[in-house]
């Protein structure tokens, strides 16, 4: 019965206008977990898959192939610099009131790029987290990327100078919501120490990053990673999900295609079991709490951007839809 209740639901959302990103029949559509038999739970992490249909899938044809940021650092086909004006003398408010917030991205490759909001890049003067998603064209020269700082009391160019030439992963949805959607720094360093004093990794710099050094955090890192991996990669058509723990829903993303979704999604995946390791609990979350999430910001295109935009982003490329994300 609720199986055929889940349906009834799709059946009579409203339209008002044609968008692909829609709970629709051949759009997108969610497995329940009451249909899953907890394929998708582990511990304290349920994740709801989001799958695209024919419709869905026409209506990104042609959109190309895009190389990870992971990818591209580990081929040297980016170059990631400092966009600075010069020493900001330590002071660190001067930093933020000055160009800590930028930094300069090139793609030097023949491959057309895609960086994603919530990416941590290790370098520089300080390590950063991105705040938006950007699609680097082939030979694009250097273009500016919104950035937050998530190492709180460093800044000094280490032994690649001005240069990020080390990828890690991408920050809890804490960082990102507070990068993304609050656009605060204040607010990403107070994240960024809740995650990393919890996990035992205080560094003297304070940096995300000094989570690599925790071993019960990568750890229990690895053993949600192996089980969702392993599960994910049975499934075809795959465009987002959408990821609970507790009696909250953790956030979603979805992207236009089954390919830029498998390209992000291990590391993706890290921002939600690290808010699990975090603050996780026991899975009270139901089927209609979650349909009714994504019915917030699938019903229609009238309000869609609204609403996504008031609860995280959405990134559009030449007119079209590349990636939603909500916390």
């Amino acid at each position: 019965m609720k199986r055929l209740k889940l349906i009834c639901l799709f059946a009579f959302i409203p339209i008002l206008s044609f968008s692909q990103y829609v709970l629709q029949e051949g759009y997108i559509s969610f497995v329940p977990y009451t249909e899953s038999g907890g394929k998708f739970t582990y511990k304290n992490l349920r994740i709801y898959p989001l799958m695209g249909g024919e419709l869905f899938h026409r209506a990104h044809e042609g959109l190309g192939d895009y190389v990870s940021l992971e990818n591209a650092i580990e081929d040297d086909k980016v170059l990631i610099t400092e966009k600075s004006s010069g020493d900001l003398s330590g002071d660190l408010s001067l930093e933020v009131e000055g160009e800590v917030n930028l930094l300069f991205v090139e793609n030097v490759s023949t491959d057309t790029l895609y960086l994603m909001s919530g990416e941590v890049v290790k370098g520089g003067k300080q390590d950063r987290v991105l705040a938006q998603d950007i699609i680097l064209p082939p030979a694009s020269g250097k273009v500016e990327a919104p950035v937050f700082c998530v190492e709180h009391n460093r800044w000094s160019a280490g032994e690649d100078g001005g240069n990020f030439e080390e990828y890690y992963s991408v920050s809890s949805n804490d960082v990102r919501s507070k990068a993304v959607k609050e656009k605060s720094q204040s607010g990403v360093w107070e994240a960024v120490k809740k995650i990393v004093v919890s996990m035992d990794a205080e560094s003297s710099t304070g940096t995300y990053a000094a989570l690599k050094d925790s071993r019960d955090y990568n750890d229990a890192l690895k053993e949600y990673q192996d089980f969702f991996l392993k599960q994910f990669a049975e499934s075809k058509n795959v465009i987002g999900f959408v990821g609970v723990t507790g009696d909250r829903i953790i956030g979603c993303d979805i992207f236009a295609t089954p390919d830029l979704f498998s390209g992000q999604f291990e590391n993706l995946l890290c921002a939600y079991i690290a808010e699990v390791i975090r603050d996780g609990g026991c899975i009270e979350v139901e089927d209609e709490d979650v349909l009714a999430y994504l019915q917030e910001f699938l019903t229609n295109e009238a309000t869609q951007d609204e609403v996504v935009n008031s609860k995280g982003m959405e990134f559009k490329h030449k007119g079209k839809k590349i990636h939603l994300n909500t916390f």
